[in-house]
């Protein structure tokens, strides 16, 4: 997330304008970074087999002693086996017909919510229909499913950027589908322009984190541009926030005429958060999530400008614990908090250059998707994390 003054994968990350230098976030599901705490993102839930008592014996013999015909429960199992492989289509099918043979069974009607849960956070969130079809499945997920209050929460959620999404102009490049107001004649006008900064960037973090997101998942990566009262009416964030990934890239833009230098940082970070969470499967925590985004922003000058004004804004600001930089930075409890741990984040990130190279953190992103990050953190700093932060915090406190 970037913020104003200054971005979850699930897990969402936005570009915080707070920060000084800057001006004013399983089947991939958003990770919503914000000063409130956002709706929470449960981790996938393992669907309900069967009664716990029943749990130990295989899952048909334990839906057949809970009263199911034994046809019925060796489709669930089949339904439950596409699942976790990500054939949602597959699954919500068989598990259709599964409550058609047994209505209202408690345990396919949990597992066919799974199921739609699921499948809804797998669609092209960034377009309309992809948008309308996952507000359906949770409609029906929340009907199968009464006790998730998360199901309800998130379909009001997206029903929100539904309609501020409704009647956009959609253009199309090789790895974007970039909406916006097609009577914005600024944005218009501009399309191509901003087309090209995003292919560029693409382009670059493909060589960096090794990987082509858009040609390993066949979908390009959608790009959402709002008026700034569009914006937080679609994500519920205010002023602060420059923009939002949350498996879409979002972004307010009242006048590009003024905002064409600070569109094209704001790009360049929250698309740097698309690579992270691919790369890094969801398992970055937010110091480098947030600290290669602002790293990646603009070019070296940029960035060393950058870690002379943390370094001053730190100063001020309360050393938080190593614990603070592990999930997300913006949903710490103020924002002095939040403040001081971008601040923060960008310090530990320029020592890990310092001590590993230019490559050093695009290293870090991938030991995290490897479940390897804390050997990897040792070996280039030669302390844990906790180890880095203290030295950072020496160096601030004139130590």
């Amino acid at each position: 997330m970037l913020v104003v003054a200054l971005a979850l994968a699930v897990p969402v990350a936005s570009y915080l304008g707070f920060i000084a230098g800057a001006e004013p976030e399983a089947p991939p599901r958003p990770r919503e970074e914000q000063l409130a705490p956002p709706t929470p993102v449960h981790a996938p839930r393992v669907p309900v087999f069967a009664p716990a008592d029943t749990l130990p014996a295989p899952v048909e013999v334990a839906l057949v002693r809970a009263g199911v015909a034994p046809e019925v429960a060796t489709k669930n199992q089949r339904a439950l086996e596409a699942l976790e492989s990500g054939a949602h289509d597959e699954a919500v099918a068989l598990l259709e017909e599964c409550l058609v043979a047994a209505p209202a069974h408690p345990v396919l009607s949990s597992n066919l919510a799974e199921a739609l849960w699921r499948r809804a956070h797998a669609r092209d969130l960034g377009q309309v229909e992809g948008l309308e079809l996952g507000v359906a499945d949770l409609a029906r997920a929340a009907t199968l499913a009464p006790a998730r209050v998360e199901i309800p929460a998130r379909q009001a959620e997206w029903e929100k950027r539904l309609a501020a999404q409704r009647g956009m102009w959609t253009d199309m490049s090789v790895h974007f589908a970039l909406s916006y107001d097609g009577e914005r004649g600024d944005l218009l006008a501009s399309y191509s322009d901003i087309l090209a900064v995003l292919e560029d960037a693409y382009g670059e973090y493909s060589l960096s984190f090794a990987i082509s997101p858009v040609e390993e998942e066949d979908r390009r990566i959608a790009v959402v541009l709002y008026r700034k009262d569009q914006f937080r009416a679609a994500t519920g964030i205010g002023h602060w926030a420059g923009g939002l990934y949350d498996g879409v890239v979002r972004v307010p833009v009242e006048d590009l005429s003024r905002e064409r230098v600070q569109l094209s940082r704001v790009l360049r970070h929250e698309l740097a958060h698309a690579f992270v969470a691919r790369r890094a499967k969801g398992r970055a925590p937010g110091w480098l999530n947030e600290g290669l985004a602002m790293r990646l922003e603009a070019d070296d000058v940029a960035w060393r400008a950058r870690v002379k004004d943390s370094t001053q804004v730190a100063r001020g600001l309360p050393r938080l614990a190593a614990a603070d930089f592990e999930g997300s930075l913006a949903s710490l409890s103020d924002e002095t908090r939040v403040r001081a741990a971008y601040a923060t984040a960008v310090l530990c990130c320029d020592a890990f250059e310092q001590d590993g190279g230019p490559f050093a953190l695009f290293d870090l992103v991938a030991a995290a998707g490897e479940g390897r990050l804390a050997e990897r953190v040792e070996r280039i700093a030669g302390v844990d994390f906790a180890g880095v932060l203290a030295r950072v915090h020496e160096r601030l406190d004139g130590r």
